[in-house]
């Protein structure tokens, strides 16, 4: 596309002591949110964009109970560079039973209550009010931890709606969902994982490293192609909370 003489700054379209947020049928209470939009989004008035959906939304942008990722700053940088593509990222807040909004029924969570609340209610909405691309091949999701498990597991069950999804330092140990995925039909995502080495347990490097190994043995994802695994050398899981980064692009 061409730019226009003078674009603006990318900013954070919420106010960080009273984010946006909507009431959900499916979680039956308001959830918050946090909506960043690229440079130039308002002068480029024919332009749409990809959207990136991330958990644990407190600790995106903002310092929150478990720091900050501080994310605008590192998405600043890449689309600076020209790394990464311009894109919308809607950081969506866990509730009180972060445990139910994230962990899959098969492991003792509610996480398809989530899903839909995602799905057919959020999304929909981001859709209406900001200039998305609404394809699944433009809409990602990303967590750690167990944001990491919910992501792919809502990814897994809703792939017409979701077609990227990243798990960083995910909580693998949960196995139950990961049985059932392996047991079904391949999805057609793109599925970035990642996890450190170092802290108390390595970071769960081994749960992550068989996980990557069903992927590709069991269901036939291939490294480079529609699967990227990266291991960050020393880093633990609350190591990402001090700047996201990634050396992959699917």
């Amino acid at each position: 596309y061409r730019p226009s003489a003078r674009v603006e700054p990318a900013r954070r379209a919420y106010d960080s002591n009273q984010p946006q947020s909507l009431f959900s049928q499916s979680l039956n209470e308001n959830r918050s949110f946090r909506v960043y939009l690229p440079r130039g989004y308002r002068q480029h008035i024919q332009r749409r964009y990809p959207v990136v959906y991330l958990q644990d939304g407190q600790n995106i942008f903002d310092a929150g109970s478990f720091g900050s990722w501080n994310a605008q700053r590192m998405l600043d940088r890449c689309i600076s560079r020209g790394q990464m593509e311009e894109v919308i990222v809607v950081a969506v807040d866990h509730g009180m039973a972060r445990w139910d909004d994230y962990v899959p029924a098969e492991d003792g969570g509610q996480s398809f209550r989530y899903a839909r609340f995602l799905a057919q209610e959020l999304k929909p909405y981001i859709d209406r009010v900001y200039r998305t691309r609404t394809g699944a091949q433009d809409t990602a999701l990303l967590g750690s931890s167990l944001g990491g498990v919910c992501s792919l597991s809502i990814a897994w069950d809703h792939f017409h709606t979701f077609g990227k999804v990243a798990s960083l330092s995910g909580s693998w140990w949960l196995k139950k969902f990961q049985h059932r995925m392996l047991g079904q039909t391949r999805r057609p995502l793109k599925i970035y994982l990642d996890s450190g080495n170092s802290g108390p347990y390595n970071d769960c490097i081994h749960h992550t490293l068989a996980l990557r190994d069903d992927l590709i043995g069991k269901l036939g994802y291939q490294l480079g192609h529609d699967l990227c695994h990266v291991v960050g050398d020393q880093q633990r899981s609350e190591e990402h909370t001090s700047e996201l980064q990634s050396p992959c692009n699917l």
